[in-house]
């Protein structure tokens, strides 16, 4: 009788550590900052803009993301300004937005990219918790969002595993993994945005140093 009653007690404590282990889990905030940069027509600008993105699991299927950046235009001096704190659903391959759930603002020259940013929120958050294919494996995977396919195509290089996001066959983002990053969430150590007609914005993230961090430990 004393052993049952020892095995009952080591059970409750072991089902109570699972759930106290899920519930930190569940709740867990990873925030990144960043430094953005841009590409258009052929000139790069290093120091345009900076943020922060925030990642975090809310229990099952669901999860949370948050971004605060400003940017300015370099060569008209605009300004973009961003806030959001986005709830998503991840249910095998369909990706939802809960609106109810979702608050977002973008400045008036913002605005026009909300779709874009939205979906790179989300992937972002895909891509750090999905393990990436082995190489020789099929190198894509394919969700619905909003209606409308998204592809993940996975490239490994000699330094990155790139991650290119694709949306009706147009290039949306790109994710650039480390490559010797084994365990999850995966790192990122920069990640682009394209908001067409042939530019790009990229988004290096930093350290506390303020420098880029790269693929350091």
């Amino acid at each position: 009788m004393r052993s049952i009653t020892i095995a009952l007690f080591m059970t409750v404590v072991m089902f109570s550590t699972v759930r106290a282990v899920r519930g930190q889990a569940a709740s867990a905030v990873t925030t990144d900052t960043f430094r953005v940069g841009a590409e258009q027509a052929g000139v790069a600008y290093n120091h345009i803009g900076k943020g922060r993105i925030s990642y975090q699991p809310s229990g099952g299927k669901s999860f949370r993301v948050s971004v605060d950046a400003r940017i300015t235009n370099p060569q008209t001096e605009e300004q973009y300004e961003i806030r959001l704190a986005l709830a998503f659903v991840l249910d095998e391959q369909r990706l939802y937005l809960k609106k109810e759930q979702s608050k977002s603002f973008f400045s008036e020259a913002a605005r026009q990219y909300a779709g874009r940013v939205e979906a790179l929120c989300a992937f972002a958050h895909i891509v750090r918790i999905t393990i990436p294919p082995q190489e020789g494996r099929e190198p894509t995977r394919t969700y619905v969002f909003r209606g409308d396919e998204y592809t993940l195509l996975y490239v490994p290089t000699e330094r990155y595993k790139e991650v290119t996001l694709i949306e009706s066959g147009q290039k949306v983002a790109k994710f650039f993994l480390c490559r010797d990053s084994v365990s999850l969430p995966v790192q990122i150590a920069h990640f682009r945005l394209y908001p067409g007609e042939g530019r790009a914005l990229r988004f290096a993230v930093t350290g506390p140093d303020g420098k880029d961090r790269g693929c350091s430990p």
